[in-house]
């Protein structure tokens, strides 16, 4: 009782005081207020410190809480109280100027709070909040930074807008005034849906230019183009600012040329200075000459873009933000004397850039990594591996340091590191760095490949990540007797790489099928829309076009990466419908498990054989043997690119001869030892051996490669653990004796079942010189042994110009042969002939594709557009011309149907109606999944432009694009007779019950039994699944 008496009186005391006019210098004593014993007493130092916290004197009070804290656990306080003190004890120690000792109390207050607190209550959260404003305002941003980031990833957040806001600012201020960038992404990204209802549309674009900025630095290129690309948008949207939308579509420019395509790059920079917003100032014209000097060093135009850069180094601002600018300036010229081979320029270009980047102190740049990753390489090509080494491995350190060990750029540095290594003679090292390397870019590949385009990850694969491939297949190929198991690694690359784009779109176009989502059928019908019309477009010749197609396209592009984001959104939210885009990893152990007695597998592989004294660029060409019994692969060498382009120039009787085997030697003597016992080999080609009919290599007097093997063309070896029984077709639908002159018309019903009585050949049309087809450079109605690298893109063009499609009677009669046989077996076949075999017949098949369709007609092939020639000399815009000069591949492979004369040679059709030539590029947007087998009974159906480990960009792989399962095509120009015999024997197996494939190698060997000197007449088909 005496000691609540004492503590009421003390209390009434202190109620009457002035505490204002106290100091707590003058303040006598330690506990002024207390007597020596009550200064023991738990309770009275409380009430005291307290009150004179009430007071709003935590000065005074500061011995109080100090004398309370010391109690420890006699205080019987809990951790609540204690937290209180400790910031009240901050207060005190900040108005006496004690500020090193208030951070400790602030911190030792979270640290308290964070043993109770409840981070997803709101009394957790008002503390957190609270305390981290104070630490920011007193000048402590980096002790409030964690008590931020706790904040943000609360799952409910209290007052979230007003919060986050107010969170976000203060950090991005404090990010940005210290050049951390990539801390300041993720903060302007939460900031930007708070900001835009109180923003201008300027105001909004340029936090999303800023984002996209941000992204771009981190590698993030489709998230860096999103947020470009809305920039321009609002930007376009507002009178007079075209300025600063040309600067952001510079900026998508060069977002395009880091994602491994410098032609769209340059187009789009060229599109911006003819614009009329086009100012010329110094920063976009700067940008600009960098974009096109860029693109020079991709087109290996070295000097050009030295001459380029020489300007840009002139002019090009200094001091401040614009030193890193003229840094990185220095390290491109670097690079570009580095091409010319100038190393001492080169070293010299990268150490002053490095040197300007350690004196600002501003070393957590992407761009500081690739300095000292650069000078690794001069260091590289002058022999000094070590030192070659040493600054690869820093520049992967500050990669590493940055968090984004992914980025392309870490993977370029961690491959010259392997090679210094490889060349300092530390091979199991390097080995090691190539392995691990090897499957970060496999990630990569597969993180790109769910959210770009086909179009720019077709650029990704050819450009950048072809060439790495490249890399760790030569390093593996010289270091295999070492490590035999590098060539288990260089086999699963090759299934994992061939065909992933193509098995990627066709995972796409499931899962739109698939799907119920109303966003993701939007999206595809809107995209349906732009392609039918961008189809039309790329029909017309170029000058007769009212819109860029390149403008088209982009937007194809834009809309496909957003179907793919919509089906990873849906698949990451549990749909089942909606399956990764990627295919499942395979390993050579799975293929080997499918192999059974007696067979082989092959995959052919091609890679550029660079080490580390030199790039190359020479093609080496392997094959990779796999066996029952082998725990890996064998690797043997065959012959080189430049070889194998001299012999397919040949006439395919001179190239398969069997006195002339040098083919023979070079691609499969290497092989012949280890292939003891076996007789099925499943072979999938690489590159120019897409072009070889395997089955007409000549083995010896008389015998050649499918009198020993049965021979099994693959798109990839994968196939072999997907086999799938092929189904026993219920519909067929055969097309040939096409009239090239006339059509019945898109939307007529006519067409023959098997048996009826069929027309003679159409009055007025010219025999064909017995081919059904053209050669590979040359016109139709001619014959030619031209080798595509013999004649200049001018003759091209005036090989065309002028000439009509003959009309193909041996067509007509295999048509009426395989349509009847099929029909007398009780196959339901459509039999379009004549002015009835429109391309509006075919491309209207829809998803109730037959499972069999037969094609007979003419086909063409041509080489890209890429010889200096196109000089805009189109006397007459022709279809064959705009053909001729497509960019798409695709564009450039095709059939000719009814009518194809007319827009062939007159550059003009009906309207309303299609032209009659079916390009490969329509035919792959068809839905044919239903169709098992096509037989493309033409010439040249086989062929197109060959792109990396994506194999024939024409007709094979158009059909593959459109659901079928397996196909016949053509080599080189098939002759009319004997493909007709072909044909006969062909289907005359198939219907007794054989397979496709057996059925398709049965009647080959009949016809080789017939014409054997001559593999021409009987070897220029081949079957593929």
């Amino acid at each position: 009782m005496k000691g609540l008496l004492r503590l009421a009186a003390l209390l009434l005391l202190l109620s009457g005081l002035n505490f204002h006019r106290i100091s707590a210098q003058e303040a006598p004593g330690q506990l002024p207020l207390l007597t020596p014993e009550e200064q023991k007493d738990p309770e009275m130092v409380k009430a005291v410190l307290v009150t004179l916290v009430g007071k709003k004197r935590p000065d005074l009070a500061l011995p109080y809480m100090e004398a309370f804290l010391a109690m420890g656990k006699k205080n019987g306080a809990t951790p609540g109280e204690l937290m209180w003190i400790y910031l009240n004890m901050a207060d005190g120690q900040r108005l006496l100027g004690r500020e090193e000792e208030a951070l400790t109390s602030i911190l030792g207050a979270v640290a308290l709070g964070r043993t109770f607190g409840d981070l997803n209550t709101r009394e957790y959260q008002d503390f957190l909040f609270a305390v981290g404003n104070n630490l920011f305002e007193t000048g402590h941003p980096a002790e409030a930074e964690p008590l931020f980031l706790e904040l943000l990833r609360a799952d409910t957040l209290y007052d979230r807008k007003e919060r986050e806001l107010a969170i976000c600012v203060n950090l991005y201020t404090w990010y940005g005034n210290n050049g951390w960038y990539q801390k300041l992404r993720p903060v302007l990204e939460t900031m930007i849906p708070w900001l835009a209802p109180v923003s201008t549309p300027e105001q909004q674009a340029g936090h999303y230019h800023t984002l996209g900025i941000l992204y771009s630095l981190e590698g993030a290129y489709d998230k860096a183009e999103k947020n470009l690309l809305k920039a321009s948008g609002l930007y376009r949207e507002v009178p007079g600012q075209e300025k600063p939308a040309d600067r952001v579509t510079l900026d998508l420019a060069m977002i395009y040329m880091k994602m491994g395509d410098p032609d769209r790059a340059l187009r789009i920079a060229e599109e911006v200075r003819r614009s009329p917003s086009w100012s010329g100032d110094s920063l976009t014209e700067s940008l600009l000459l960098s974009i096109t000097a860029v693109h020079a060093i991709h087109q290996g135009n070295y000097l050009q873009a030295k001459s380029q850069y020489t300007r840009l180094l002139e002019t090009a601002p200094r001091g401040g933000i614009h030193e890193l600018d003229y840094a990185s300036d220095l390290g491109t010229m670097g690079t570009i004397h580095w091409h010319l081979r100038e190393y001492d320029r080169a070293g010299e270009m990268y150490r002053r850039a490095i040197g300007i980047y350690r004196e600002t102190r501003d070393t957590t740049w992407g761009q500081f990594a690739n300095l000292k990753g650069n000078l690794g390489l001069v260091y590289l090509r002058t022999g000094s591996f070590r030192e070659a080494a040493a600054w690869a491995a820093s520049a992967v350190a500050s990669y590493a340091a940055l968090h984004r060990e992914d980025h392309p750029d870490c993977l370029t540095h961690r491959i010259n590191r392997t090679f210094g290594l490889e060349g300092a003679g530390e091979i199991t090292e390097a080995i090691t760095e190539s392995l691990v390397n090897n499957e970060a870019l496999r990630k990569l590949v597969e993180k790109n490949i769910l959210y770009w385009s086909e179009n720019e990850m077709e650029a990704f694969l050819s450009g950048y990540a072809s060439r790495f491939f490249d890399y760790h297949h030569a390093i593996w190929f010289r270091n295999r007797e070492q490590e035999p198991s590098l060539a288990g690694r260089m086999y699963d690359n090759q299934l994992f790489l061939k065909g992933i784009l193509l098995q990627s779109a066709l995972r796409l176009q499931q899962a739109v099928a698939a799907g119920t989502d109303t966003t993701l059928t939007r999206l595809a019908v809107e995209e349906k829309g732009v392609r039918t019309v961008l189809e039309e477009l790329l029909a017309q010749p170029p000058t007769q076009r009212k819109q860029d197609p390149a403008l088209l396209q982009n937007r194809e592009d834009r809309l496909r990466k957003q179907i793919k984001e919509r089906v990873n959104q849906l698949r990451e939210g549990g749909n089942p419908s909606f399956g990764m885009l990627t295919t499942a990893e395979t390993s050579f152990r799975e293929i080997r498990e499918a192999l059974g007695k007696g067979e082989a597998a092959i995959e052919f592989v091609s890679f550029k054989n660079s080490d580390p004294w030199h790039e190359s660029d020479t093609t080496w060409y392997c094959a990779l043997l796999l066996r029952k019994e082998d725990p890996w692969p064998l690797v043997r060498f065959l012959t080189t690119g430049d070889r194998l382009e001299q012999l397919l120039a040949l006439h395919p009787d001179e190239l398969y001869f069997a006195e002339n085997s040098e083919l023979a030697t070079l691609v499969w003597k290497p092989l012949e030892k280890e292939l003891q016992g076996i007789t099925t080999l499943y072979y999938s080609p690489s590159g120019l051996l897409h072009r070889v009919s395997f089955a007409a290599l000549p083995t010896g007097p008389g015998k050649v490669l499918s009198d020993q093997y049965k021979l099994v063309n693959l798109s990839s070896t994968r196939n072999l653990i997907r086999r799938k029984k092929p189904g026993e077709a219920t519909s067929g639908m055969v097309l040939g004796g096409i009239n090239y002159n006339s059509s019945s018309g898109g939307n007529s019903d006519s067409g023959r079942n098997a048996g009826e009585d069929l027309p003679p050949s159409a009055p007025g049309m010219n025999s064909s010189s017995g081919e059904a087809g053209i050669p590979f450079q040359t016109g139709p109605g001619t014959k030619s042994n031209a080798s595509a690298g013999e004649k200049g893109y001018e003759a091209d063009l005036r090989s065309l110009r002028g000439s009509a499609w003959d009309f193909l009677p041996g067509t007509q009669e295999e048509a009426t042969r395989v349509s009847r046989l099929l029909g007398n077996h009780q196959l339901p076949v459509t039999l379009l002939m004549g002015s009835d075999a429109t391309e509006e017949r075919f491309k209207a098949l829809g998803g109730a594709s037959p499972a069999l369709i037969h094609l007979a007609s003419h086909g063409f092939s041509l080489p890209p557009p890429d010889r200096e020639s196109s000089s805009g000399e189109h006397i007459r815009l022709t279809a064959q011309e705009v053909i001729a000069t497509a960019g798409i591949p695709l564009m450039r492979s095709g059939l000719l149907l009814a009518g194809a004369n007319q827009a062939w040679v007159g550059g003009s059709r009906s309207p309303g109606r299609e032209d009659g030539i079916l390009t490969a590029w329509e035919i792959s947007h068809l839905d044919l999944s239903a169709t098992e087998l096509a037989v493309l009974s033409a010439c040249q159906t086989g062929l197109g432009e060959i792109r990396g480990n994506e194999g024939v960009y024409g007709l094979q792989r158009a059909l593959f694009m459109a659901g079928a399962q397996s196909m016949v095509v053509s080599l080189w120009e098939v002759p009319d007779l004997e493909t007709m015999e072909l044909m006969d024997h062909f289907y005359t197996h198939l219907v007794r019950g054989s397979n496709p494939e057996t059925a398709f190698l049965n009647a080959q060997n009949e016809l080789k039994e017939l014409y054997r000197d001559q593999p021409s007449l009987w070897a220029g088909f081949v079957f593929i699944r």
